[in-house]
């Protein structure tokens, strides 16, 4: 900290500083792409007491313009939002998983929410990169899926292990 305080860095964003275990859904009830994106952003807004009604409409509205389905069972949903002090993220598992129109055409099964201030530049391409990093590999996204909870969940995030 000192270092980058220094040279005036700020730290890079984390996907495990924003998690939270409110915002983590350990099972998904949604079927679709919609329903999940609702259930992912009542949460989120639950939790950190925003408006949920123009969040949802950013995010579907970007998940109909692009989708997010990053492929190998990930998809990231994800709207900038005016005003955030700090991102908000949500994650859902979905063990049946849920067509998120993906380049290799299978369900997603890990599903992040991102929503991130539309005046930070770099917080969303951060998280992105981050969650892209974490879940690259395919023991980590079954151990994932296979997580009891929360603080399971966590444990493996953090330990940002190579299998």
């Amino acid at each position: 900290p000192l270092i980058q305080r220094a040279l005036r860095r700020k730290r890079m964003c984390r996907l495990a500083d924003y998690l939270q275990a409110k915002t983590f859904l350990h099972r998904l009830q949604a079927e679709t792409r919609d329903e999940a994106i609702q259930e992912l952003v009542r949460a989120v807004c639950q939790s950190a007491g925003c408006g949920r009604k123009e969040i949802e409409e950013r995010v579907l509205q970007r998940e109909r313009a692009m989708s997010t389905g990053l492929g190998n069972g990930v998809a990231v949903p994800h709207a900038r939002i005016a005003g955030l002090k700090e991102p908000l993220v949500c994650v859902g598992l979905s063990s049946e998983g849920i067509d998120f129109n993906a380049p290799d055409g299978k369900p997603a099964q890990i599903i992040l929410l991102l929503l991130s201030s539309l005046e930070d530049d770099c917080a969303q391409i951060e998280l992105l990169a981050d969650i892209s990093r974490t879940f690259a590999n395919r023991e980590t996204r079954k151990l994932a899926l296979q997580a009891e909870g929360f603080s399971e969940f966590m444990a493996l995030i953090r330990s940002g292990k190579e299998f």
